[in-house]
Parts: structure tokens; sequence; C-alpha cells
């Protein structure tokens, strides 16, 4: 059983960004010449970003600018990974979200998501281990991207689920209950230009926090899992670039963890 716990705490760390009326969001439309970002400023399907992350040259950096510069020329490439965006349909679980448009990988699976002028809303997650499959709809859909973005633009919004599956526990059966909480906020900071090792661009400044609770029990075995997380990111988006242009991860302690950024090819 220890394994299973092990992987749902996983699960719950990969869902780290709408339907309803109540969303509280503050969107105005921009002036022609206001700098903005739009739907069309982010990836589409069949897209592949290559990012680079940096763990060890963080020490003088701030996610606020100074004289409307935010300097990460210095950054260097400790890991490299890709952000892939796929036709939904390509994979099994697309008959539970045969409304999404577009899907992407997380740490441990695939995000099933709508894209349209006015958002991103995720709407459910598919992930598998040791041969448990976890296919979750999102009741509540959750917005990760409100457009158009603008500087001092905000939106709130929640987001919820179940599913129940089934798991082999030293041969019997076991049915596992899950349900799914998330509450997200979003706050475009600043306009500022921003420089990388190779090149620069204007960017807007967003500061997102997106806190997951994920409760699992299992007949006969109880609660297995009940985990709260929170992911706090200041993240920076150029028009045309698809992707973020960089984000910055905090920890606990609101201390810059790493920062991931674009590599343009």
């Amino acid at each position: 059983m220890k394994k299973y716990l092990i992987y749902l705490f996983a699960f719950s760390v990969i869902i780290s960004s709408c339907k309803k009326d109540e969303d509280e969001t503050s969107t105005t439309t921009p002036t022609s010449n206001e700098f903005t970002i739009s739907a069309n400023d982010f990836a589409n399907v069949g897209d592949t970003f290559y990012m680079a992350r940096d763990f060890s040259n963080l020490d003088t950096l701030s996610v606020m600018s100074t004289e409307g510069i935010w300097d990460f020329s210095g950054l260097t490439e400790d890991e490299a990974d890709t952000n892939i965006y796929y036709d939904p349909s390509i994979f099994s679980a697309y008959s539970d979200f045969p409304e999404a448009n577009i899907a992407f990988d997380m740490t441990q699976g695939i995000a099933f998501a709508i894209k349209t002028n006015d958002m991103i809303e995720v709407i459910g997650f598919f992930t598998s281990s040791n041969g448990m499959d976890i296919i979750l709809p999102l009741d509540d859909h959750l917005i990760m991207y409100k457009f158009p973005m603008k500087d001092g633009a905000n939106f709130n919004d929640i987001g919820s689920g179940s599913t129940t599956t089934t798991i082999d526990y030293q041969g019997i059966p076991v049915t596992i209950n899950i349900t799914i909480s998330m509450d997200i906020s979003s706050e475009i900071k600043e306009k500022a230009e921003m420089k990388l090792d190779g090149g620069s661009a204007t960017c807007l400044s967003e500061y997102k926090v997106l806190t997951t609770h994920l409760v699992a029990d299992a007949a006969l075995l109880g609660e297995l899992l009940n985990q709260t997380d929170t992911i706090k990111n200041y993240n920076y988006y150029a028009s045309g670039k698809g992707t973020t242009y960089a984000t910055v991860e905090l920890d606990s302690l609101d201390n810059i963890n790493n920062i991931v950024f674009l590599k343009e090819l």
C-alpha cells in the first residue's frame, strides 16, 4: 500500500493553473495602446517549447523590476525539459473529455483543457502508474489563464472533482474514492523588460497561487491520503512566445527556489 500512497501524493503535486458565474475577476477592455497578452500569445496543438531550469544563480535576482528591467541574463541551464501541447483525441481518456481541444503534460500525467479567446480552463486529468489508471474529471472547471492579461488584471477561481478507481491490494480488489478541490488566484503585477541570455522581451508579471486539497480513502483500509499543497509562482509573459517567458518558483517562505525560462532556438 505504501507505493499507492506515494503515487497519490505525486498526483496531488501534478495539479500545480469556467463555467461558474460567481468567479471574481477584473477584466476591463484594454485601450488600443495598452500592452496585453491574449490567447493568441499562448500555445496551440502541436507546439513544443524547450525550457531550462536554474537552481543555482538566484541570489541577486528579484521578482520586481529595477528601473523597468528584470535582468535574468545570468541564468544558466542546470536542467532541461520540453513543454508539448497535444491534440487531446490521441489519448485513450479523451472519451471522458470530448469537449477538450488541447492537452499537455504535467509531472505525472495529462491535463485536458479548453482553450478559447477568453480563457484556458482545465476540465480534468488522466494519469497511470503501477497498473492504476486515474481519470479525474473536474465538475467545476479550473481557470488557469484569463484573457486579455493586462497590468492590474486579476481573477480567482475554484475547481473540484471526484472519481473512483480500483487497485489490487494483496490479491484483493480495493475501491479508492478520490476527491480534489483547488483554489487559484492570479494578479498581474507590472510591465517591464526581461533580459535572458541571448534575448529580451517586454513582459507582464503575474503572481499566481494554487492550493490543492486531495483526499483518498478506501473501503476496508480507511483514509489513505489527506494532503494540501500550495504552489506560488511569479510568471512572466511576452507577446508571441506561446508559453511563459520565465517562471520563478517560490518555496514556503517565499524565497526563490528555482527559475524556469524559455530557450529560443
